[in-house]
């Protein structure tokens, strides 16, 4: 807990409160969401908002992924083709 309260610049203390609501609740700082899912490397407040607020999350594909899907589906396209022509050139050669 030391250093994720180090890493978001606050006090471990006053994190563990935060945190744990021990008789002084006290609400994590919505600016910190982002730096805290990053630190801890994982989306669970994110997530828990939208269920929240009955919402479902999918991850959204980098430009590279949508280039990778499309090179994919030309690659199987071409494979169909191929086999295609190789039927229709055996069929020639008989």
């Amino acid at each position: 807990m030391k250093e994720i309260a180090f890493d978001l610049d606050v006090k471990s203390d006053h994190l563990s409160r935060m945190v744990n609501n021990d008789g002084d609740p006290r609400h994590f700082p919505p600016e910190l969401i982002d730096k805290l899912q990053d630190i801890c490397g994982n989306e669970i407040p994110l997530r828990w908002q939208a269920l929240k607020r009955n919402y479902g999350l999918y991850r959204l594909k980098s430009a590279i992924e949508v280039e990778l899907d499309q090179e994919r589906t030309e690659k199987e396209e071409l494979k169909r083709e191929l086999s295609i022509l190789t039927k229709y050139l055996k069929e020639i050669r008989a």
